[in-house]
């Protein structure tokens, strides 16, 4: 017959201490129950291939708040952090693409930099920082800065098989002059008309006096211009969308089909 004795808790764990054989472990843990004594649970070892935690990559965002296509740029920013399993830190500040850099990021450091090039200043201290960069707008292109943008060839010529699928044989442009992306549409939509046998009228704003020069002025310049298109014109603004004019009787009183002229930006 076997008699219950107390079991001294430190004595018991000395005990299990000194025994090297996982049996003479097992031992002295099964005496130690017998004797209403449980032995506390042994911490699980620390695994050496336990992943590390997540190293934090901070990137500056200089794309302004105040055209749409800027906008989008930032909800495809937002949805690849929420998506993505990396850390991510975003460093943004809303402003107009003619302000330039924010203060902070003459003291900024991080790993990376999404930007619209809008200036030389901007990609200057863009391209000082010495870190990986990428310029989504294209006005300002900077050697040392790759350029990730829409083909605005392909656009002029999506444009030109748009229109002729509808039937179209009269066509127009409306860009923006000295301004990069509009021009390679401009060529871009020119030349695939003259393959298809068709002319085309341009008519381009200057990017340089468009702030000085109040909107209802680049309305009734257009509208002049309009006046003397044949009266079922098909074209495209120099933007995303193609546009056509039925009759000039049906456009608003300012004259133009557009009351405010497409600016020097992209698809501002």
């Amino acid at each position: 017959m076997m008699i219950d004795s107390p079991v001294n808790g430190a004595a018991a764990r000395r005990a299990a201490r000194r025994m090297s054989s996982s049996s003479a472990v097992s031992l002295a843990a099964t005496r130690a129950r017998q004797r209403g004594y449980t032995l506390p649970a042994a911490r699980p070892p620390q695994s050496r291939h336990f992943p590390a935690p997540l190293m934090q990559h901070r990137i500056a965002i200089l794309v302004e708040t105040t055209h749409a296509s800027a906008r989008e740029t930032l909800r495809g920013v937002a949805a690849f952090v929420r998506d993505s399993a990396a850390d991510w830190a975003i460093d943004h500040e809303p402003k107009r693409l003619e302000s330039g850099p924010p203060e902070w990021f003459r003291r900024w450091r991080g790993n990376g930099i999404i930007a619209r090039l809008h200036c030389r200043r901007t990609a200057e201290a863009v391209a000082r920082t010495g870190l990986p960069a990428v310029d989504v707008l294209g006005v300002a292109r900077h050697p040392k800065v790759p350029l990730v943008i829409w083909d605005d060839a392909a656009i002029g010529r999506l444009a030109v098989s748009h229109l002729l699928e509808r039937g179209f044989r009269s066509f127009a442009f409306v860009g923006v002059h000295h301004t990069d992306w509009s021009e390679q549409r401009m060529r871009a939509y020119t030349a695939a008309l003259a393959k298809a046998g068709h002319g085309c009228d341009c008519f381009e704003f200057d990017r340089h006096v468009r702030s000085a020069t109040p909107p209802q002025a680049h309305a009734r310049r257009l509208a002049v211009w309009l006046a003397d298109r044949p009266a079922d014109t098909a074209g495209s603004d120099g933007g995303q969308r193609p546009i056509r004019r039925h009759r000039l009787g049906r456009l608003p009183r300012g004259g133009a089909r557009r009351a405010r002229p497409r600016g020097d930006h992209r698809r501002g």
